[in-house]
């Protein structure tokens, strides 16, 4: 399988997790986050921890241009994935980019096959 680098627009969201498995703060005491798809292909691993997530400036409630880079996979974990945000985007860049970089899908890390498409709400 070949290293996954994509490009994508997503707003960052604080991530609770599930009723389930609801998430944790890391090490550091911060709350992951996760990234919503807007437009574009994103890795399905995209909840990020706190303290990367604060390290690299994402904010939450703003929309980002993301750039996924695929790192050294974990023995326990597999692929990995580094999420750089490249720019903040404005309501146009958001409103425009659908049609820049197509819909919003999902990427299935194990298989690199769009997993989900996501439909937006109007």
């Amino acid at each position: 399988m070949s290293r996954l680098n994509t490009m994508f627009l997503a707003t960052v969201a604080a991530f609770t997790g599930t009723d389930e498995n609801p998430s944790s703060p890391d090490k550091h005491g911060k709350m992951p986050v996760i990234l919503n798809v807007i437009a574009g292909q994103c890795p399905n691993k995209r909840v990020v921890a706190g303290t990367i997530a604060e390290r690299n400036g994402f904010i939450t409630g703003k929309a980002y241009l993301f750039q996924a880079t695929e790192g050294e996979p974990n023995a326990e974990y597999g692929r990995q994935f580094n999420f750089t945000a490249v720019k903040e985007a404005t309501l146009m860049e958001v409103v425009e980019a659908g049609k820049l970089l197509g819909p919003a899908a999902l990427l299935d890390a194990t298989t690199e096959e769009v997993k989900q498409e996501i439909e937006l709400e109007a």
